[in-house]
């Protein structure tokens, strides 16, 4: 890549880095919760990202959702685990949408059932992806979650060590939350690609691309 390319670059995922900032901050990424943990939210803020690797590949869309995290650190929005949640939650998706890509490449397969096919892989990845990250960040980083997701509980545990002892109690919290946050994964992909897809089709109508 020569430095002309590069340049083109980084100015294009800046400013879709910034657009996702914007939107995070505007408070869009607050409307919509998820019906099962109220404080999981549908943050249309990704659709930004995803669409920045549809129109600029895997760089741009790399580029772009690492200032969108950035963007998020500095402004103090959910640190320390936050940001790099979601920037994880996004790139997973990515190999997903490239495995449409070489199906449609390398096997012949048509435009729409590899699309389809990526859709489906970039959902896999993400949901699998974050249940695991999220299984270790609430273990070992974070463990009070866990008691959001005890019924009747609310997160009101007078004694955490008291429930951190309690290994069946954790379990059974954990499987919940894990739970809880794979099928939120599930949905959020499909949310996200619905919408980036359904605005990406009309850009490229648009720039006749």
């Amino acid at each position: 890549m020569n430095n002309h390319s590069y340049s083109k670059v980084i100015a294009f995922s800046s400013i879709f880095g910034a657009l996702a900032l914007m939107i995070s901050l505007s408070g869009l990424a607050t409307v919509f919760s998820y019906p099962l943990a109220p404080f999981l939210k549908f943050d249309i803020s990704e659709v930004v990202d995803v669409i920045a690797l549809f129109l600029g590949g895997w760089l741009v869309g790399f580029i772009t959702t690492f200032i969108h995290m950035l963007g998020l650190f500095v402004m103090g929005v959910d640190v320390p685990i936050g940001p790099p949640l979601k920037f994880l939650a996004i790139i997973s998706m990515f190999p997903g949408f490239y495995t449409g890509k070489i199906l449609r490449n390398k096997m012949g397969m048509s435009a729409y059932k590899s699309n389809l096919a990526g859709y489906f892989m970039a959902v896999n990845f993400r949901w699998i992806v974050m249940t695991i990250v999220n299984a270790v960040v609430l273990l070992y980083l974070v463990p009070y979650y866990l008691t959001f997701f005890i019924p009747q509980s609310g997160g009101n545990i007078s004694d955490i060590n008291v429930f951190l002892a309690n290994k069946e109690l954790v379990f059974k919290a954990l499987m919940t939350a894990l739970g809880i946050i794979a099928s939120y994964n599930v949905f959020h992909g499909i949310f996200t690609i619905v919408v980036s897809v359904a605005i990406y089709s009309i850009v490229r109508r648009a720039l006749n691309i």
